[in-house]
């Protein structure tokens, strides 16, 4: 069983290239099935679990809205399913299509809609006849650990877009209507606070009411689990059930003489978690949960004990075989840890006290690799708080339940209200602590330092004696204390946000951010989502200087978020009465070690748009890299003079429009790689073909941040420089394909590249007013 869990769980952790041919392969192991080697079995078991998420995954992708009709307008009827976030101006909801255009070939599972502007209001469980825009699953591919495309996978979300109109066709009913009722009830008698939206999350799973700083603070002391319907709260109210259930049973000889009272206990506790995984809506977390939970029932009614290790593959095989893509979220690896540890770690004969305090010391131990892998952090105050925390928590969520019921009777009582104010209390000393207290974010790691973190995590959980436990400390130490790897002498990131621009220079420690994405309508920005999480992941706290190349949205769009999110010693602007700082002139240079950095334009003061736009030279060695914001082809000929040398990186100027990057200026700058930030498929046909055209025909490698992710280039010397797209390094089974420009491009900088001859590609030759000027 241990092999088949390890085959369904290989399609989606490996690179799609791996698993493209791992499918075919696993198909001759299953040849070895017949053999009685408990080897050969397991590699039997090993390929069929391969072939079965296969053909599974393979089902699922079908259902994807197809690449050739993303963007489309469709006409669809569809039932609202999740309790919809409102925000300014925004509604966000997942809907299920019933009837959409018969062109298409398969019925998405789940589409991910927006409603901008001051619209109808929608509420779970109504059907609607939207007209929208539809996309298929793609988000910005960056270095930051939380992948958007892996999130929607692990939703069933096969489209995502924005209602244009809409028509509502049925009031809300069925499971979603119920639970949406319910939430508006409690939203309406819980009162407001933080505590009041605690009490929602715990009853109905209606975490729309948590603030950024109540999220901060559960983050910083460590018990975000506990207010999120998931394995501990539908194991606590199966298991109250269950016991409340068997000692009524035992009431009725009549009933003990049919069925004993162990299978009533196990079937009411069953059915007690799936009403209360049903009040979540059924999220994917509470249908982990309640799998487990009709696993350990099964189990305890037929009076069938199997072993540790047995039972928890038995678990995962459920979980897997029912929802393959349950792998991709955390909640999957976070629920089989923690159960791990209280399997393992329960010790028989010790006391109750002794064993909570145990467990919940390993439980500590064991998740922090988890949570470093997926978060990047972990709380220091997380195995203290949660020896409170866990055994309160079996008082809060019964105590919250009878409140909500109480009050639902008697509505004089104010109970729920009382409850959450409660919750006030209890929630103003966890915020006291949070301010004491901050997350251990090591930052970046070797590669080598993970498996030895876990490896010293599984040793605190064998038995005593066993051969090596005492490793686990030093172990543990040595993969913490690691030092970060050496960082290049000058590391540039390109980050995807779509139609704008952000990019991250580091010279050795000191860190310039030139640009900071675009803005969005109701107050988002992609500084939020891709700047800022990149910049804390990779341990930078403080930004030396930030330059925006001009005050246009799409570049300036996150410098607030930014300015709030982290320090910044100096502000440099092309347009400093639209962003603040001080004006950014030609001629200014500064040198950060072996890096040197210096301003080309604007020559003269007082321009605005993107004739204002502040163009860098940064220079490291031989290695030039001109960033050049959103200039236009007059800025372009006046910078020609400014160009001594041919630059080695280039980012295109205005996202690849044909206003800029004129066949002159790329006969002067002859890059070797063209770097265009342009939204993908966004509204403006960018990068233009025609810039495209006179880029190849420059002999530069062009690369589309919105086809391949964010690019980073590093330099050490001049003979060691290397290139990573982030999108090739990471593609999987469920991420959207490369397509394009240059989609089978090469990946490796390549210094002794020829710069002369005629480049030939498609239905076009490139002349001689483009070739360009031998070097």
């Amino acid at each position: 069983m241990l092999a088949l869990l390890i085959g369904l769980l290989v399609p989606l952790s490996v690179h799609a290239a791996t698993a493209v041919w791992l499918l075919p392969a696993s198909a001759a192991l299953t040849l070895l099935a017949p053999c009685r080697h408990p080897g050969a079995r397991a590699l039997a078991a090993y390929g069929l679990g391969i072939i079965v998420c296969g053909v599974m995954v393979a089902h699922a992708m079908e259902r994807r809205l197809p690449d050739t009709r993303s963007g489309e307008t469709f006409m669809l009827t569809a039932r609202v399913i999740s309790l919809p976030r409102v925000g300014p101006s925004r509604q966000r909801f997942v809907v299920v299509p019933q009837q959409i255009d018969p062109s298409l070939p398969r019925l998405p599972r789940r589409i991910r809609l927006s409603w901008y502007g001051d619209s109808a209001t929608v509420r779970a469980g109504e059907t609607w006849r939207f007209e929208a825009r539809l996309r298929r699953p793609r988000g910005f591919m960056n270095p930051v650990r939380f992948d958007y495309e892996r999130w929607l996978a692990s939703e069933h979300v096969d489209a995502t877009g924005y209602v244009r109109t809409g028509e509502r066709l049925a009031p809300a009913n069925g499971l979603a209507g119920w639970r949406g009722g319910i939430a508006e009830h409690l939203a309406a008698r819980a009162g407001r606070g933080d505590g009041a939206a605690v009490a929602r999350a715990l009853l109905v799973g209606d975490r729309r009411g948590f603030s950024d700083a109540l999220w901060r603070d559960l983050r910083r002391v460590g018990i975000t689990h506990l207010v999120a319907i998931s394995g501990l709260h539908i194991g606590l109210v199966a298991g109250l059930s269950g016991w409340a259930g068997g000692l009524g049973w035992r009431c009725l000889p009549a009933a003990v003489a049919r069925v004993p009272t162990l299978v009533a206990g196990s079937l009411i506790g069953v059915i007690a978690g799936a009403v209360y995984a049903a009040l979540a809506g059924f999220s994917l977390p509470t249908l982990r949960a309640l799998v487990m939970a009709v696993v350990v029932a099964v189990a305890l009614a037929t009076r069938r004990r199997p072993g540790r290790t047995r039972g928890l593959v038995l678990a995962g095989l459920s979980v897997l075989a029912l929802d393959p893509w349950a792998c991709l979220a955390p909640g999957f690896w976070l629920s089989f840890a923690a159960v791990t540890v209280i399997v393992f770690g329960w010790r028989g004969g010790a006391s109750r006290l002794a064993n909570t305090v145990r467990v919940q010391w390993l439980i500590g131990v064991l998740l922090a690799p988890v949570l470093l892998v997926w978060f990047g952090g972990f709380s220091w105050l997380g195995v203290p708080v949660n020896l409170i925390a866990v055994p309160l928590a079996t008082v809060v969520v019964p105590g919250v339940f009878l409140a909500a019921v109480t009050d639902a009777l008697w509505p004089v009582t104010d109970a729920l209200a009382r409850a959450s104010g409660a919750l006030d209390h209890a929630l103003a000393g966890v915020s006291w602590l949070a301010g004491n207290a901050g997350l251990v974010m090591p930052g970046p790691r070797p590669a080598w330092v993970w498996p030895v973190v876990g490896v010293a995590a599984v040793l605190c959980v064998l038995p005593r004696g066993f051969p090596g436990r005492w490793l686990a400390l030093p172990l543990c130490a040595l993969g913490l204390l690691a030092p970060a790897p050496r960082p290049a002498a000058l590391e540039i990131t390109f980050l995807e946000v779509g139609q704008g621009a952000a990019t991250v220079v580091r010279a050795g420690d000191r860190v310039m951010v030139y640009d900071t994405g675009p803005s969005w309508g109701g107050g988002g920005s992609a500084a939020q989502f891709t700047l800022i999480p990149f910049l804390r992941e990779h341990g930078i706290a403080r930004v030396d200087r930030l330059v925006v190349s001009h005050g246009d949205r799409d570049h300036a769009g996150g410098l607030a978020a930014l300015q709030r999110a982290l320090p910044v010693a100096e502000l440099t602007s092309g347009e400093p009465g639209e962003t603040g700082g001080r004006p950014c002139r030609a001629g200014e240079r500064w040198r950060w070690g072996e890096v040197t950095f210096r301003v080309l334009a604007p020559v003269h003061s007082g321009r605005s748009g993107n004739a204002a736009s502040c163009v860098l030279m940064i220079r490291a060695g031989r290695f030039r890299v001109l960033l050049t914001g959103d200039l236009p082809a007059a800025g372009e000929k006046r910078l020609l003079a400014r160009l001594e040398h041919p630059v080695d990186v280039l980012q295109v100027a205005h996202h690849g429009s044909d206003s800029s990057t004129t066949p002159e200026f790329l006969r002067v700058a002859r890059p070797d790689v063209a770097v265009i930030s342009a939204g993908h498929d966004n509204a403006y046909g960018l990068p233009s073909p025609v810039v495209v055209r006179r880029l190849r025909c420059a002999d530069a490698r062009v690369v589309s941040l919105a086809q391949w992710g964010a690019l980073t280039v590093q330099w050490r010397t001049d003979r060691d420089i290397s290139m990573e797209q982030v999108r090739r390094a990471r593609l999987r089974l469920y991420h959207d394909r490369l397509s394009g420009v240059q989609a089978a491009g090469q990946n490796r900088y390549d210094s002794r590249r020829s710069r002369t001859g005629r480049y030939k590609e498609g239905d076009f030759t490139c002349g001689s007013s483009l070739k360009p000027v031998a070097g």
